[in-house]
């Protein structure tokens, strides 16, 4: 009877745990996935990528949040462009000559380098010799086949399917090891534009080429480079636009940073993650015409464990206890 007794007590006690104490959802695997240090601590980066808070200008006492969005979560998040390195600060920047012969100027009126904050500008995306820097650098740095940003499938987020033809971008990752039995790994996302012309946005004898997006890769890293895909996240299409304008200085405000267009923050969760290790990479990539920046924001970056994995944990210590045998008395 008293063994009965213990044993009721420990299914209460359990019953107590599972009711109350389920363990909370850490982001444990992912460091400094809120980017709060400040900094890209524990990720690589390659590109124009910056961490914000505060706006562009936090450091001359400027305190609005970037482009009126805030960070999802805490006081930063991490910002990537398609942006092109000022060239009067820092010749030979990536971008080449755009068809309207701006160069490395790529949001008109407002001078070269205006949407580009780290100081660095974008890599190459392909061979074209207009492009200055190794071929298909942004693919290699995220660990991609040259080919892997041309062709894109649909993704939840609209995002159609079509071949892309892309020119340049930036990217930034993390590799991390997961040892739960099953994981989930979330993050948050905003897309932010100045592309704005009709032709180039809409749908052409070449597909999608002409559209800007913002995209992640997720693989295990034991799988070969072929099969790795990328998903698009938002894209710079028509839907995404009150009005389209003819004249770009009506879109572009010389005098600051503020977007042409915005698409504020959403979450994305990938689930049914096996142990392993694995990269995760988020990317911008410009489509063809370098001309108009696309950026960006992630934030939020965290490994969420299942409840039902930490169900089976609990009752697996559950029944451990109860019919563990009982140590006789000397």
């Amino acid at each position: 009877m008293k063994n009965l007794l213990t044993k009721s007590s420990t299914v209460l006690l359990l019953s107590a745990i599972l009711g109350t104490s389920i363990m909370p959802k850490t982001n444990a695997a992912v460091f400094n996935g809120g980017f709060e240090t400040g900094n890209f601590n524990n990720w690589s980066t390659t590109g124009d990528a910056s961490v914000q808070t505060g706006g562009p200008f936090a450091n001359d006492g400027d305190n609005e949040d970037f482009n009126q969005i805030a960070p999802f979560e805490g006081s930063f998040h991490a910002l990537i462009t398609t942006a092109c390195v000022d060239t009067t600060e820092i010749p030979g920047g990536f971008c080449g000559n755009s068809p309207s012969g701006r160069g490395g100027n790529d949001d008109e009126p407002a001078p070269a380098g205006r949407f580009e904050f780290s100081n660095t500008g974008v890599v190459n995306a392909t061979t074209d010799s207009e492009l200055t820097g190794d071929a298909f650098a942004l693919q290699n740095f995220l660990g991609l086949a040259d080919t892997a940003l041309d062709a894109v499938g649909t993704d939840s987020v609209n995002a159609p399917s079509g071949n892309r033809q892309i020119k340049e971008g930036s990217a930034i990752k993390q590799t991390f090891t997961l040892t739960n039995p099953t994981n989930e790994i979330s993050f948050a996302w905003a897309f932010l534009t100045n592309d704005f012309d009709e032709v180039e946005l809409s749908v052409n004898e070449d597909g999608f080429e002409g559209r800007d997006f913002g995209f992640y890769t997720f693989y295990d890293t034991s799988s070969a480079e072929s099969t790795r895909t990328i998903n698009v996240i938002q894209e710079s299409n028509l839907t995404i636009f009150d009005v389209i304008l003819d004249d770009p200085s009506t879109l572009v405000n010389a005098a600051d940073t503020d977007f042409r267009d915005k698409v504020f923050y959403s979450k994305v969760t990938l689930t049914g993650i096996a142990p392993g290790t694995y990269t995760l990479g988020f990317g911008v990539a410009d489509g063809v015409g370098n001309d108009y920046t696309s950026a960006l924001l992630v934030d939020n970056v965290q490994l969420e464990i299942p409840e039902s994995s930490q169900l089976i944990g609990i009752l697996g210590l559950g029944f451990s206890l109860c019919f563990m045998p009982k140590r006789k008395k000397r």
